[in-house]
């Protein structure tokens, strides 16, 4: 638990804490099963080791006193369960309904839908199977390298670098592991309850401690070698690392960031006490100086920068009954909405085109210049090259062991796809910087101990 939680004195107030951020979840989470029969996951989200979906509010991290080997065991245990839970809809409520401040513009939403249909799905055989825990896959910046988290079972994961031939080039001792050049990175050793960073180059064993305690999510906040840390557990505050160093402690909950490092999307909530219940919003705060350049008065559920940062969409997800969906232009603080498009993933397929899981119609947020289509898939990835990897499957995401099909969809390559088996809550998508291979990690079926995979696609 963090010292900001210690502080008050007693386990009903961290009871009180969790049930507050958490309450709204149970509608989602389904009854579980006997222990060793276990084959889902709830859609909470863990803090631990951002397909485009839903971010926002990070729940409580917890943190555990004992031995250190039981620490340690705690901490690989963890990281499985990060790996599960990290592709569900984040714990957050949606924000007031009601009017806007008169200082932001909204227009009305047109009426109308571009629904994008499922077509035949050609096989692509996968050209590499890793197995461990299959966690955090994601490429170096430039497409050389690819890692993922390694280790079974207890064990404290290690890092794998492998190179786009899937020929393993190292392995590192680092819980969490985030790609900051095409060679360089950071990595992350625990204490059982915080992280320690460090700059490593790959084919080397030289460490540049990073100074500082941090708390990393699932998501990683990072682009364009720019990483945006968490530094307390409670997600009130966070520090932007770049190659020049550390900035100064920040405030608030970061959940976004655009493709070229430039802005953060960043969530204020209210007060824990309850003392100030509209004060949440949502700010596009510049990286470099951590000036606001727009402003939403309630805080949302958020699906990500449009290509070019200049846009950013959010809304409440598929939680409660606002059905609103959001575009923000960054530059102007203006927004549009679309009165009647409820989901929980979205993604941009370029700066005037998102793709939204929906089972119901949705309308246009008029005068924005952008065009919203609608589709069955979910767990959504887009390729530099425009190439869409998705999750395949009618109706809402569920969380047992199943039949997995991820499709690959371009104008260039039609409809392709692969299939597994495993939890479909636990599918994580990551295309090469080049569009040309893609990352599919994923949790296959076991019981207490699940094997977990890394498959690389070639389209």
């Amino acid at each position: 638990m963090s010292e900001q939680m210690g502080s008050r004195g007693d386990d009903e107030a961290i009871g009180q804490e969790i049930r507050r951020r958490f309450g709204g979840l149970d509608a989602f989470v389904p009854q579980a099963p006997a222990f060793e029969q276990i084959e889902g996951s709830s859609r909470v989200r863990l803090r631990g080791s951002t397909p485009p979906m839903a971010t926002g509010r990070r729940p409580v991290a917890f943190r555990f006193r004992g031995s250190a080997g039981a620490s340690l065991g705690l901490v690989g245990l963890a990281a499985v369960v990060v790996l599960v839970l990290g592709s569900g809809v984040l714990g957050r409520q949606p924000g007031p309904g009601g009017s806007p401040s008169a200082a932001t513009e909204s227009s009305a939403a047109a009426s109308g839908t571009v629904t994008r249909s499922p077509a035949p799905v050609s096989p692509v055989a996968p050209t590499q199977v890793f197995e461990g825990l299959g966690g955090a896959a994601s490429w170096s910046l430039g497409g050389t390298y690819f890692s993922f988290s390694a280790g079974t079972g207890l064990a404290v994961p290690t890092t794998t670098v492998a190179d786009r031939s899937g020929r393993t080039i190292e392995t590192v001792d680092a819980i969490h592991f985030i790609w900051i050049t095409d060679e360089a990175y950071l990595g992350f050793a625990s204490d059982g309850y915080a992280m320690h960073p460090f700059v490593g180059h790959v084919g080397s064993t030289a460490r540049e401690p990073v100074a500082g305690s941090y708390f990393p999510g699932p998501r990683d906040i990072a682009a364009g070698g720019v990483v945006v840390l968490p530094t307390d557990a409670m997600a009130t505050q966070y520090a932007v690392w770049t190659p020049a160093g550390l900035s100064s402690t920040r405030s608030g909950d970061p959940v976004a960031i655009s493709r070229d490092g430039r802005f953060i999307a960043v969530d204020h909530y209210p007060p824990v006490d309850g003392s100030q219940p509209d004060q949440s919003r949502l700010d596009v705060v510049r990286t470099d100086d951590g000036s606001v350049v727009a402003s939403y008065p309630h805080s949302y559920a958020v699906f990500g920068f449009s290509p070019d940062g200049t846009r950013l969409a959010f809304g409440p997800g598929a939680t409660g009954g606002d059905a609103r969906f959001f575009v923000l232009d960054t530059s102007s603080g203006r927004f549009w909405v679309a009165e009647t498009c409820m989901t929980q993933y979205a993604v941009w397929l370029d700066g005037s085109h998102l793709i939204v899981n929906s089972q119901t119609p949705c309308g246009q947020p008029a005068g924005s210049g952008v065009t919203i289509e609608t589709t069955p898939d979910w767990s959504m990835a887009v390729s530099s090259d425009g190439k869409l990897a998705s999750v395949t499957g009618q109706g809402t995401p569920t969380s047992s062991v199943e039949t997995i099909d991820v499709a690959i969809q371009s104008a260039s390559v039609g409809r392709e796809g692969a299939r597994f088996t495993g939890w479909d809550m636990s599918v994580r998508l990551s295309w090469a910087p080049d569009g040309s291979l893609l990352l599919v990690s994923y949790v296959g079926p076991g019981s207490s101990s699940p094997p977990s995979h890394v498959v690389l696609l070639r389209p």
